[in-house]
């Protein structure tokens, strides 16, 4: 079992890192869709067969996509703000 340092949090979507399970109750919520994260720079529609990946090494997710303009790329440190670097 990984410790937690104090204040960081941590989704529990199984119970196999809880040391006692005393006055908790195990709820999971119907997620809520939000509309898409990355939008298409210009009038072009924006595609990928893939999903983000994250990579420890630069602590960020990275996704390669086809637009208009063609394949480009994003990367994210949260997964909701994407910054496209210039390649």
């Amino acid at each position: 079992m990984r410790k937690l340092p104090t204040g960081e949090r941590q989704l529990f979507l199984d119970l196999d890192d809880v040391c006692s399970r005393e006055n908790v109750t195990h709820t999971l919520h119907q997620p809520v869709k939000k509309g898409p994260v990355i939008e298409p720079e210009g009038a072009g529609s924006l595609q990928t067969t893939n999903a983000p990946a994250w990579v420890p090494e630069d602590r960020c997710y990275k996704i390669w996509f086809q637009e208009e303009a063609g394949t480009t790329y994003a990367e994210s440190e949260d997964g909701v703000d994407w910054v496209r670097p210039p390649l």
